[in-house]
Formats: structure tokens, sequence, C-alpha cells
């Protein structure tokens, strides 16, 4: 006697199958929908509309480099307004198609039902798994038309929102900034005293200075290697004026297997008067631009990208600064740098104004 579930394994393996083709057919109508494609337009609209005012908000906030980011939110508009109609005549174009093809297929369904020929269900399922094929290079194509446009927008945003960050360390610093000295640019980076240690907060660049601002929670009592209190630290532990940087090289540690585990350092040489002869940072960005952001800064050439000129009067003033205290005679040792308003005599504690 033949077993009664051996029997009705023909059927069921065609009620599976045909479940399967269904739920496709199916899903194709919701995919033919280009919802995905409508959902990053809406996004992209938004961020071209947006970019503008962030960019107005850095500079009322004072941030006056990457001068370039105006005229490249304008580029980026236009490209996309010329993009955009392209996208939403594609998609109407491809969508009207694809979605006839699809009601033909679900129109066959109740055929399949009936019919529970097996051969029949094969060409649906073949013709099913082409037009899937096919609404997914439409989308493809369709996407390719606006990928580079949205790459350049998505980094344009980031670059934006590096500088609110940037800006947002810089008002919270330990230290003030002098009336005509600018923020260029900061990163989170440690300052390595030994092999491995030291202490992390922020690396700051102006058009002036290099400074060092340890920020980061220290404990201060332990029980068993288990923290039980934290105090947070933040102090300025060494600046220097550009002028006594000597140098700055990328390097790169670790991640010889892969790049798992390589470490951004960049290694800071200071002039003999200087308050330390060197610095090794640990960055938490990639070093290589740094060192090529410092030499800009350096030899003036990030003057380009100003929004506003430097202040000439703070020029000159550092320029004829005194070198002697008008008071007691003495050599001043202080370093002058662009925007100080005034110098103290550390020796009789006269205030010169410049």
């Amino acid at each position: 006697m033949e077993d009664s579930s051996t029997a009705a394994q023909p059927s069921d393996d065609y009620q599976v199958r045909l479940a399967s083709v269904e739920y496709r057919s199916r899903s194709l109508q919701n995919y033919i929908t280009f919802g995905d494609i409508d959902h990053e337009v809406g996004e992209l609209d938004a961020r071209i509309r947006d970019l503008p005012g962030r960019i107005q908000e850095l500079r009322t906030r004072g941030y006056v480099f990457k001068s370039y980011l105006e005229r490249k939110a304008e580029i980026l508009a236009q490209q996309w307004a010329d993009l955009r109609q392209r996208v939403t005549t594609e998609v109407d174009k491809h969508g009207h198609e694809l979605r006839s093809q699809a009601d033909t297929l679900l129109q066959r369904m109740p055929t399949l039902r009936l019919i529970r020929n097996m051969n029949e269900l094969g060409a649906m399922d073949s013709a099913v798994s082409n037009l899937e094929s096919r609404v997914d290079g439409v989308k493809q194509s369709i996407k390719g038309l606006y990928g580079a446009v949205k790459e350049n927008i998505d980094q344009t945003h980031e670059q934006v929102n590096d500088l609110f960050w940037v800006l947002d360390q810089a008002d919270g610093a330990a230290f003030t900034l002098y009336p005509a000295e600018a923020v260029v640019s900061a990163v989170k980076a440690q300052w390595l005293t030994g092999e491995k240690e030291g202490p992390k907060g922020i690396f700051y660049l102006t058009d002036e200075r290099v400074l060092f601002e340890q920020r980061e929670e220290m404990a201060t009592k332990k029980t068993l290697f288990i923290t039980r209190e934290k105090k947070k630290v933040q102090e300025v532990k060494w600046e220097a004026p550009l002028r006594q940087v000597t140098s700055a090289r990328a390097r790169e540690r670790g991640g010889a297997f892969l790049g798992i585990g390589k470490k951004e350092m960049l290694e800071v040489e200071f002039a003999p008067d200087a308050a330390i002869p060197n610095a090794m940072l640990k960055l938490d960005a990639d070093s290589d631009p740094w060192q090529g952001l410092i030499g800009r800064v350096k030899s003036g050439d990030i003057a380009g990208e100003r929004t506003t000129p430097k202040d000439k009067a703070a020029v000159e003033a550092a320029r004829t600064a005194p070198t002697k205290c008008t008071n007691c005679g003495a050599l001043l040792t202080q370093i002058i740098v662009k925007g100080m308003t005034e110098i103290k005599c550390e020796y009789c504690g006269a205030v010169m104004r410049l």
C-alpha cells in the first residue's frame, strides 16, 4: 500500500512553489513603486535646501575658512535641479511599463491554481525572476543618474558637520582665541608622553597657533581596579605659535595585517625657543591631511580660503610689538601672535598695550 505522505508530496511541492511565486509577484507591485528612490529624492531635496543655511550659520559663528563651501552648495543645487527632472521622468516611464508586466503575471495566478501544471508554474517562476532582474536593473540605472551628486552632497554635509564640531570644541575650550585669531580645525587626539600613555583631548590648529588641550575624565578612586569616582580634567598642556613649528609629519603605526589596528600619528617638531621640543599625537582621523593642513596654514596659503581678510591692525601690532619691557627694561620672552592686544612683563608685571 502506498504511503499517504509520499502520495501527497507532489501536490505539496506544487503548493509551496506556487505560494512562493505568488508572494514574489505581489511583492513586485510594491517594489515597482520605486518608493526607495522617492525617499532618496525627498532626502536630497531637503539636504540641498538646508545646506546654504547651515553654511551661513558657520559664518555667523565666526568660521572664516573654506570659502569654497558657498560656491559648492550653489553648484550642487544646480546639478540636482537638472537631474531631478530626469529622475522623475525615468521613474514615471519605467514604472508604468513594469507595473503593467507585473499585473499581467498576477492575472495568471488563478489559472495556475486550477491547472496545477508544474511546467507552467516553472515558466511563471522564470518570468517573475526575469521581471525582478529588470526592476533591479532599472533602479540601478536611475540611481546611477544622481549617484555622484548624492555622494558630493553627503560629503559636503559631512564637511559642514565636522566644522560645527570644531566650533563647539573651541567654544568650550580652556583657552580663548585672540581677537583676530581664527580656528582652522581640531581633532580628537592623544599626546603620547610614553609608548602608549599620555593625556587625551583635542588638538587645535588656528591661523596663529597649535594647541593641545587635555579633556578627559580621570579616575580619582578605584577599588580592585574598578573606578568608583571620576573627575573631569580640562587644561591646555602646551601651545606654540605657528612660526615655532618646524615640521609636521604624518606617520602610521601597526596595522600590518590588512590595516587592522592601524594608528594615525602626527609628529610635530618645534623650534629651540618653543615650550616643548616635539610632540607625538595619535589622531582620531587620517594624519596625512593634517600634515598638509598645517603646512598650508604656516605658508599662508590658507589665506586664499578666507571669507574675510585678516585684521590689518592686528598684523601690524604683532609686527611692531616691543621686545623689551618699557618699565623695567627686561627682555620679553612672551610669544607674540597676531591678535594679542597686550603683553605682561613676567618680571615687574607691567602691561604694555599693542
